[in-house]
């Protein structure tokens, strides 16, 4: 029998953990020499932001028990549970992205300086090993599927310098220069967001339209378009956000980033305008997430984007500028 004391949250559409710690507080060796200092646990964070280093070594171990697997594997998998810990790992400045998997009872990860800017991000993650030949109903069957995520740890390598805007990093490049943004070429944004600072890359090869993005003034044509044009990011922005947000309630059962609570506090008066309170609007979304998913919240998300964004108002004024 399973142990109903154990930890869970069940949403469609399979069993997942909540609430799994999955790593624990890192070994840290620098240049082959261990080193204590740097590490603080209570903001996850290590910080090399002021060391002249070549290779950092971060060794985390797994702390998830046994135990806590049973909720997410079915009653024939429990003595063996097909299951790993993955860590993630990006630099956003680098656009270093890697995938690293527990052996031995943690997970070991090499960083060379060379290879990284600002700040790496780890994030943990429970996968499913192997696919079941026979699905069962309410649990996960394929390999590769997400089973829980645990906290995350930052590594610092250097000083963190403020930038603007609420949450979300905006920059500008060339996707034609880039290796990963190259095959979204033809795009004119893309989102990084399973992260604790989203960025926001615009695609440089848009020769036209950079100068429209970039116009300072408030009248005029070009103020008009601007209007439009970043209402239309904005738009893919939020929706992205909010999903990344909702999945997590979905298959975690909180969220992992505080840029995803900011987001929630911006969205949700709008789409729950009925509910007083950010904690009732957030159970109102988890009620209604695990009730019909994403479909149940979009009809209420994007009129409510519709009217933050002032899209109408903006097409209008850009009509009335350039004439019919």
């Amino acid at each position: 029998m399973r142990d109903e004391g154990h930890r869970q949250q069940r949403f469609l559409p399979y069993a997942s953990l909540r609430g799994a710690s999955l790593i624990g507080e890192p070994e840290l060796v620098v240049d082959g020499r261990p080193r204590e200092e740097g590490i603080d646990t209570d903001k996850a964070l290590v910080s090399l932001d002021d060391d002249d280093w070549k290779v950092a070594v971060l060794r985390w171990p797994v702390v998830v028990a046994s135990e806590e697997l049973l909720p997410v594997v079915p009653d024939d998998e429990a003595a063996e549970p097909p299951v790993n810990v993955v860590v993630l790992v990006r630099c956003p400045a680098t656009r270093l992205r890697r995938a690293v998997k527990a052996d031995g009872g943690g997970v070991q990860i090499t960083i060379a300086r060379e290879d990284v800017r600002d700040a790496v991000h780890f994030t943990p993650l429970l996968m499913r090993t192997t696919t079941r030949d026979q699905p069962t109903p309410g649990f996960a069957s394929r390999a590769g599927v997400r089973l829980g995520q645990g906290r995350a740890w930052d590594l610092r390598v250097d000083p963190k310098t403020p930038k603007a805007g609420q949450f979300l990093d905006v920059r500008y490049r060339r996707f034609s220069d880039d290796a990963l943004l190259a095959p979204l070429g033809d795009t004119l944004y893309h989102l990084e967001v399973d992260q604790p600072e989203p960025i926001l890359w615009i695609n440089a090869d848009h020769e036209r339209l950079v100068p429209v993005l970039d116009a300072k003034g408030s009248t005029g044509k070009q103020a008009r378009m601007r209007e439009v044009c970043f209402d239309l990011i904005t738009h893919g922005v939020w929706v992205q956000l909010f999903v990344r947000a909702a999945d997590d309630l979905t298959h975690g059962g909180e969220l992992t980033y505080p840029w995803q609570d900011t987001a929630l506090r911006e969205l949700l008066p709008l789409v729950f305008p009925e509910e007083r309170g950010h904690t009732a609007r957030l159970d109102t979304l988890q009620r209604v997430l695990a009730a019909d998913g994403l479909a149940g919240v979009m009809p209420r998300l994007d009129p409510a984007l519709q009217r933050k964004m002032e899209l109408s108002r903006h097409l209008v004024r850009l009509v009335d500028e350039v004439g019919t």
